[in-house]
């Protein structure tokens, strides 16, 4: 005999089934975008590695977001330094006088 759920069950099992492979997407977009280590970001944006390190001690944290993965090791998601770089842009004759 077949697995039968009861309707309720079937509701819950589906909306579980959804959010499992939603957070499985998800993780495979982040695992597969592009991340940074400091010194790459650092290289990129023509700023010496120390300079990221102040800005992430600083309190509040300054610079782009970051995650740390280890006590040594901090990366950067290509995605958030962009949305970074893009909130700190002045366009000459937008800026108010």
């Amino acid at each position: 005999m077949p697995f039968l759920l009861r309707q309720s069950n079937r509701a819950t099992f589906s909306a579980w089934r959804r959010a499992s492979v939603w957070k499985w997407a998800m993780t495979m977009d982040l695992l597969q975008a592009r991340w940074l280590t400091t010194e790459e970001l650092a290289g990129k944006l023509g700023v010496d590695s120390s300079t990221l390190r102040r800005w992430r001690t600083m309190m509040p944290p300054q610079g782009p977001p970051f995650v740390k993965i280890s006590e040594r090791v901090t990366m950067y998601h290509v995605q958030d330094v962009e949305n970074w770089l893009n909130s700190r842009r002045i366009t000459p004759g937008e800026v108010a006088p």
